[in-house]
């Protein structure tokens, strides 16, 4: 994130995983969410409805103004080491960041 000039909420954590504080990034009401379903896992709409809601993230701003995406494929796609990083996630990545929705 930080490549692409974006702040992430836990930017300053060095560790490779993390459980986020799912509270804490509600109270932090960030401006865009990015959300990466684990690998293999059938991920639609309906799934991403009930995940807002049982994190009660509906009404977040990011929500709201349609600046919350889901990555493509089952596959990792952030996640992922290796050259596509750089030639598919990258631009991906900084094609939201910089729209007006999603």
């Amino acid at each position: 994130m930080r490549l692409l000039g974006v702040q992430s909420l836990y930017g300053d954590r060095a560790c490779e995983w993390l459980t986020p504080d799912l509270a804490w990034v509600r109270s932090q009401e960030p401006d865009v969410i990015v959300y990466e379903a684990k690998m293999y896992k059938r991920f639609g709409e309906a799934d991403l409805a009930g995940l807002l809601e049982k994190r009660d993230w509906q009404n977040m701003k990011a929500v709201k103004n349609d600046r919350l995406f889901v990555t493509p494929g089952p596959l990792d796609f952030i996640a992922h080491h290796g050259p596509s990083f750089i030639t598919d996630t990258m631009p991906w990545l900084g094609e939201r960041f910089n729209s007006g929705g999603g």
